[in-house]
């Protein structure tokens, strides 16, 4: 490539990484693309979580290896190449300030020493109906909640690093023995399906639910709840 192309494709990826952040600021890949961008701005504040990179689709993550790489090759400021490139990098900074270093990893430091984590020790085994289901290896495995749980994935540790609450058994450990704990309390799955249901409606009406996966979704799950009422109705008990 000649200068010229190498700091079009800089560009390039600088801006649809912007876009990402700009568009999705709340989600799992507006935030990994919010490290590398602030990364590669300034590296001694923020620091990328490499795996955080998974939540990029194939395109977004090709423009992260690009600014990554040409960040390196041609020693240019990110900030220096967009429209206004001072005030938006500005903001994302201000936006992402959870991600600074001295937030990000004050729970394993505090004054320059490490600190032992707080409260009970937890451990976790992948649940057999996550996705992950298959790194499960019949041992459980420590694990913590991340600071900053933005993304979802707020579970640290395992052979996959990160995972949803929704991916794991959790267990405790009391006198050398691990213990379950109960994903609910007695009567609280109707709860539960309340909330998610009210959190579906909400994207609903915000117009943030794909029709195409809704649809056929909530086909699938009224078809279980019409096998369970059915199945309740033929092997619950008469009343003598």
């Amino acid at each position: 490539m000649t200068p010229e192309e190498t700091l079009t494709l800089y560009r390039t990826s600088i801006e649809r990484l912007l876009k990402v952040v700009e568009t999705h600021p709340d989600t799992s890949g507006g935030r990994a693309a919010a490290q590398v961008l602030l990364g590669i701005y300034n590296s001694y504040d923020f620091h990328m979580d490499l795996v955080d990179l998974v939540f990029l689709d194939p395109e977004d993550l090709r423009a992260a290896v690009h600014a990554i790489w040409l960040r390196t090759l041609t020693s240019t400021e990110p900030h220096t190449l967009v429209d206004n490139g001072g005030d938006r990098f500005l903001a994302l900074h201000n936006r992402f300030r959870q991600l600074h270093v001295e937030k990000r990893y004050a729970q394993h430091y505090q004054g320059g020493a490490a600190q032992a984590p707080a409260g009970p020790e937890l451990y976790a085994r992948i649940r057999p109906g996550s996705k992950y289901a298959g790194q499960d290896d019949g041992q459980p495995f420590p694990v913590r909640i991340d600071g900053y749980p933005g993304d979802g994935y707020f579970w640290r540790g395992g052979p996959g690093g990160q995972y949803r609450h929704s991916d794991l058994q959790l267990f405790y450990q009391r006198s050398g023995e691990l213990l379950a704990v109960p994903q609910f309390a007695a009567g609280e799955e109707v709860q539960v399906v309340d909330q998610i249901l009210e959190r579906l409606q909400r994207d609903a009406d915000k117009g943030d639910l794909y029709p195409e996966w809704a649809g056929p979704w909530c086909q699938e799950i009224k078809e279980r709840l019409d096998r369970v009422a059915e199945t309740a109705q033929k092997t619950y008990p008469e009343d003598e």
